[in-house]
């Protein structure tokens, strides 16, 4: 699956339809784009949509197989209700009465354990709409326990998080994945990985196991577990004493060192060893090679954020000036989502006095000893989406036969489920509205794609519901005229939550999405607009429908191509180092060349090229300017370049010269019809 390439179809060869849908795949954060097709109202064929800039008509596993689950046997069809997970379920009618029951019972947990006595869980099935109403609700209910996998601790500089779209890896001429495994988490977007490396790109791959990913590296070497970023330690450490780095820089290009320097300079080369169990020299090998091949683009697993010296990754792209080139920065994986505060205005209103708590996985069992220590209500309630009693609640186990109340939000009849007092049955993400946030920062809102049953609900119709009944119904105003949840305008105010994506408006994701258009947070509509608070952050991206480098399937060998691009052109990774045993000398010596380009004599004589002159690398994408160097190892037809120019076949010549006129002595030379 990590080495597939999409067939194209021929013409003719698409069945009839009824309607067809384009959308984005929501089974992962790379965003896949789509076109489902549908007879009488049912998903009956599913197509990557080739003209995508991300996906270029790729679908995972994951992508293709989607629609199964929505008339699964396994599905929840109607709220059920049971006395003890000992007791068979009863069946509602209708979510009302559901809905009566469980905030019945919240208020008695509440007036007998406390507010802090509920816990809710977000898992990401659910969708951002039942987590943003989660941490709503929670600012009203008074509880600081709201637990989602998908976030992490607060970040030190949003900026630095995904500052490159997975198609500008291409431009990389070293890509680190440490933690990280795309080949089987996400496989489109190792795609461009693979693509990276068949240009030149180097892959470097620090894992605590052997993975899929790994088998295709350049470098690679296992760790001990949880010790992913000590390596970023040790590696900083070796970087900033390079004679052309020093550590000044960190203070002089990473905002808040201070926080960070002290902690960072307590920490030597020989801890960091011990902790990872590799040696000095694997270190020191993979910061040369760091060194050696810049830009680097760094990709680390979610994992990492929970883990001690996490900033170590925004340090180092900060200090090495990675982050202001393209092609270079950090791209921690499920981290494109900005931190948007839906509660702030509940506390500025006087109505909470504490902000909720966001929790990862290891923090559960953080929240256990607080209860146990007695320095926390014990929880007694728990309302939880998808399956976070088996996956994500596991540190609480013990605290399961306590309960007085298990609330289900959720699609599927899983362990979940099965200890609930009360189960509400929810839409997928094909059946619903949703706003979208991919790795790359990109920002969708993707329509649904066919209707739910009657009993399917979203996540913001639940929390909606429930508050009416708590009294809290006026701080969840987004209802339509039939009394229904008004996405759209929902999806309008969390936007406006955030200066970091307060220019959004529904009006600009959906014309963005009709245009084919990657809209990017943050994101600047107009610099003379009156909200000051956006002039201080990053320069927004708007990726426009065209670009500079390839997002379609690109043939080895292109007649037309051949016609106007004669030559082919390679990275010297490919060449042998015995033959050209001084090319990265010779690179090194042209410190004012971006790109140093390797020609045959022949050729280079019929051009009147000789080594030294600065030419023309002409491709179908762009034009570069490179110093020459003449060697008798380069092929008559080929040419090799001492970095990647995102080009498999060129047009070369000297400047102040006619590409008219050189292609037309190459077509003689080289014999091309």
């Amino acid at each position: 699956m990590i080495d597939y390439l999409p067939l194209k179809r021929f013409p003719g060869s698409r069945k009839p339809y009824d309607d067809a849908v384009n959308s984005v795949c929501q089974e992962c954060g790379v965003g896949c784009g789509f076109v489902a097709y549908l007879e009488q109202g049912r998903i009956v064929d599913i197509q990557g949509e080739e003209g995508h800039p991300i996906s270029r008509g790729r679908l995972c596993a994951r992508g293709v197989s989607f629609s199964g689950l929505l008339n699964s046997y396994e599905r929840l069809e109607k709220p059920i209700y049971r006395k003890s997970p000992k007791h068979d379920p009863e069946e509602f009618e209708n979510w009302e009465t559901g809905l009566d029951l469980l905030a019945e019972r919240l208020k008695r947990t509440r007036d007998i354990n406390g507010p802090e006595a509920l816990l809710i869980g977000c898992d990401p099935e659910a969708g951002l709409d039942f987590y943003y109403g989660a941490k709503r609700f929670a600012e009203l209910w008074g509880t600081p326990y709201v637990i989602n996998p998908l976030d992490e601790p607060p970040r030190i500089h949003e900026r630095s998080f995904s500052n490159s779209l997975c198609y500008e890896w291409l431009n990389s001429a070293c890509i680190l994945l440490v933690g990280a495994d795309p080949a089987s988490t996400h496989p489109v977007a190792f795609g461009w990985i693979l693509e990276a490396q068949r240009r030149g790109t180097k892959i470097a791959v620090v894992d605590t196991r052997f993975t899929a990913t790994m088998s295709k590296a350049d470098f690679a070497f296992t760790i001990r577990p949880e010790s992913e970023n000590a390596v970023g330690m040790a590696l900083m450490k070796i970087l900033v004493n390079q004679e052309s780095y020093r550590t000044d820089l960190i203070q002089e290009r990473f905002l808040d060192s201070d926080s960070w320097l002290e902690s960072f300079e307590r920490m030597d080369i020989a801890t960091a060893i011990e902790l990872t169990g590799v040696s000095n020299q694997k270190i020191e090998e993979l910061a040369r090679l760091m060194v050696k091949t810049q830009p680097v683009q760094l990709i680390t697993s979610k994992m990492l954020a929970f883990l001690k010296g996490y900033g170590i990754w925004e340090t180092m792209v900060e200090a090495m000036g990675w982050s202001r080139v393209t092609g270079g920065g950090w791209y921690p994986l499920d981290s494109g989502r900005p931190l948007i505060d839906v509660g702030k205005d509940i506390r500025s209103s006087g109505k909470s006095d504490s902000s909720t708590t966001i929790f990862g996985y290891s923090d559960a069992k953080n929240l256990m000893a607080k209860a146990d220590s007695g320095h926390g209500a014990p929880i007694k309630a728990v309302i939880c989406s998808g399956n976070c009693i088996d996956d994500y609640f596991a540190p609480l186990e013990r605290y399961f036969d306590s309960l007085e109340l298990v609330a289900y939000f959720g699609a599927f009849q899983n362990q979940t489920c099965s200890i609930s007092h009360l189960a509400f049955p929810a839409a997928l993400w094909p059946e619903r509205d949703n706003l979208y946030f991919t790795n790359d920062r990109v920002v969708c809102w993707a329509k649904k794609i066919v209707s739910p049953k009657h009993n399917f609900r979203s996540g913001l119709y639940f929390w909606m519901g429930l508050a009416d009944r708590l009294g809290f119904g006026e701080h969840f105003p987004w209802k339509t005229d039939q009394n229904q949840p008004d996405h759209r305008a929902f999806c309008n105010w969390v936007l406006s939550q955030s200066p970091l994506t307060s220019a959004f408006n529904m009006d600009l994701l959906e014309s963005g999405s009709a245009d084919a258009r990657l809209i990017t947070w943050p994101y600047v509509a107009d610099d003379s607009q009156e909200d000051q608070r956006l002039k201080s952050l990053p320069v927004p991206r708007q990726m426009e429908p065209t670009f500079a480098l390839p997002f379609g399937e690109i043939p080895d060998k292109d007649p037309d191509d051949s016609y106007s691009f004669p030559l082919d052109l390679e990275f010297p990774s490919v060449i042998s180092r015995s033959l050209v045993p001084d090319f990265e000398q010779y690179s090194s010596q042209r410190p004012g060349a971006t790109y140093n380009l390797q020609l045959n004599p022949e050729t280079a004589e019929s051009l009147g090229i000789n080594t030294g002159d600065i030419i023309y690398v002409h491709g179908a994408r762009k034009i570069v300017e490179a110093v020459a160097w003449i060697n008798r190892a380069t092929p008559r037809g080929m040419v090799y370049s001492n970095r990647p120019i995102g080009e498999n076949r060129v047009l070369v010549y000297r400047k102040g010269e006619s590409s008219e006129a050189a292609l037309s002595i190459l077509k003689e030379l080289l014999a091309l019809k």
